[in-house]
């Protein structure tokens, strides 16, 4: 089931944008972590609680960015799927999403 969910290449740019933007900002969380540890809340449950709220609050941002994108791909039908239009859109939105993140 998730090979058909995720296989589909329609929506792999999707997927690959969801997937950086989680990943920059967990490491740009943990590097803030990290250079300020003293004024952490201390101990595994503190660390694991303000990771946990950042993942939440990330896969929040992360479905708004990629809402207006996603309705684009739903409404796109198959056969324009591989012109210069489309890939021009996915090339700019994609920049645009990533600088503004």
């Amino acid at each position: 089931m998730l090979k058909r969910f995720f296989g589909n290449r329609h929506y792999r740019v999707l997927y690959a944008f969801v997937a950086f933007f989680l990943l920059v900002s967990f490491l740009v969380r943990l590097v803030l972590y990290l250079m300020d540890l003293s004024l952490a809340t201390p101990g595994f449950v503190g660390t694991l609680r303000i990771f946990v709220t950042g993942l939440f609050y990330d896969l929040g941002v992360a479905s708004f960015f990629v809402l207006a994108y996603s309705l684009y791909l739903l409404l796109l039908p198959r056969r324009l799927t591989n012109t210069l239009f489309n890939k021009v859109i996915t090339y700019c939105g994609f920049f645009l999403a990533v600088l503004i993140a």
